[in-house]
């Protein structure tokens, strides 16, 4: 990206994240409902981009009530506007970018430790022990290996442990 690139991003107008999530309860379970049952999951988010006219959107994401806590979510459809996420001055990542699926403790260090996974890691983070690689490990690639019996030939499997 060019000098001269990011003085015209910063001369952009900030607008709204367009998108609604409805009333409280019953928004999450119409949205719910067309997710899995009225449109799907393709058609739920190509109906609201063509409605809101963007690829960055506000709307609830199943399970919603009776199971999740809080449905509400900013969807980021495209790869554009993917590189945001990693912009630690625009985007707060503690505890937000899991939703309501929580990996399984030894895939994130087991018990005695915790090590985020790439998409929590932010600066604001502490880590336990800062010489620990967040992102491979050996444990990490062995739960790999017995999720999948193709990934047993995948030879560069050694290299990152």
């Amino acid at each position: 990206m060019s000098p001269s690139s990011s003085s015209s991003e910063s001369k952009l107008p900030l607008k709204p994240i367009p998108g609604d999530y409805g009333s409280p309860f019953f928004g999450a379970i119409k949205d719910r409902l067309d997710y899995f049952y009225n449109q799907g999951k393709d058609e739920f988010f190509k109906t609201r981009i063509q409605k809101h006219n963007s690829t960055v959107i506000k709307t609830n994401m199943p399970p919603g009530p009776f199971i999740a806590k809080n449905p509400k979510v900013i969807a980021v459809l495209d790869a554009i506007s993917f590189p945001i996420l990693f912009d630690t001055s625009k985007v707060e990542k503690y505890n937000v970018l899991d939703g309501t699926f929580l990996p399984s403790l030894s895939f994130t260090g087991g018990d005695t430790e915790f090590v985020p996974i790439l998409t929590l890691l932010s600066p604001n983070i502490p880590l336990s022990n800062p010489t620990s690689c967040p992102c491979w490990r050996p444990s990490t690639v062995s739960s790999f290996l017995s999720l999948d019996p193709a990934c047993h030939s995948f030879s560069s499997a050694s290299r990152m442990a």
